[in-house]
């Protein structure tokens, strides 16, 4: 079994069983601070201009929550108050907890434990992606971890609430692997497009999971498109892991 076999497992069986008190306490915990950062960025002259660009593509038609996905996305992560782990150095909160509330909310058949396994589910991915590639270190080499492991993270919360199972799952994640990119360049501009980037990875991921679940036949991925690397980062972090935080990421 490959090293994205196993996670997709892992994102599948997710909710089985109730999350512990802490777990869902430390969701609770993020998601509070999460929601927190994103409203406040609406306020910003990149959040403004971010809405603006939302309301004008649904003015065209474009398919509204992959849009409102992206948008919150973005909004929430340009803050840069979002909560930071530092063993990957991904902020995985401000794109796991605004893409989980969004689909929840575009699925009437989830429910709250379900939106708890997804983000949970989210944070595993994106963490684990983040150690896999050493995001420390990566970082000082112009690589952004939170950019390149973001649509891995939606396509992991995206597997999770559209209840793919396994074998999905693992197609999905490494779909969405494969369109991961590595950095967005240097911006010293008083706006900057990375905000609109890391959205738009964000939705790389749940255009990965959404062809997984309505494709007919199935997209198949190469499950072996990462191997060794991961298996260095397979053990799951502990339930305390997306606390380690910080009041600005990079």
């Amino acid at each position: 079994m490959t090293a994205l076999e196993r996670l997709g497992s892992h994102v599948a069986a997710s909710g089985r069983e109730r999350a512990s008190d802490a777990a869902r306490e430390l969701v609770e915990l993020h998601l509070i601070d999460t929601v927190g950062a994103w409203i406040a960025s609406t306020r910003s002259v990149e959040g403004s201009s971010l809405l603006q660009f939302r309301a004008a593509m649904r003015a065209r038609g474009e398919r509204a929550w992959a849009l409102d996905l992206a948008t919150r996305c973005a909004v929430a992560r340009l803050s840069e108050i979002d909560d930071i782990h530092l063993a990957s150095m991904t902020t995985p909160g401000a794109i796991v907890i605004p893409g989980a509330l969004t689909l929840a909310a575009a699925l009437p058949a989830v429910g709250a434990d379900d939106v708890i396994a997804a983000i949970l589910a989210g944070v595993e991915a994106t963490t684990r992606l983040g150690r896999a590639v050493d995001g420390p270190a990566i970082l000082y080499r112009g690589i952004w971890p939170t950019y390149f492991a973001g649509p891995f993270g939606i396509a992991a919360v995206a597997a999770r609430l559209f209840k793919l199972d396994a074998q999905a799952s693992a197609h999905a994640l490494a779909l969405a692997l494969t369109l991961s990119a590595p950095a967005v360049g240097h911006h010293n501009a008083a706006t900057t497009s990375r905000w609109f980037a890391v959205g738009n990875a964000a939705r790389n991921g749940l255009n990965a999971a959404w062809r997984r679940s309505r494709a007919s036949p199935a997209i198949a991925s190469c499950s072996k498109v990462v191997s060794s690397p991961m298996s260095s980062a397979s053990r799951p972090t502990s339930p305390r892991s997306p606390t380690a935080s910080a009041s600005a990421s990079p």
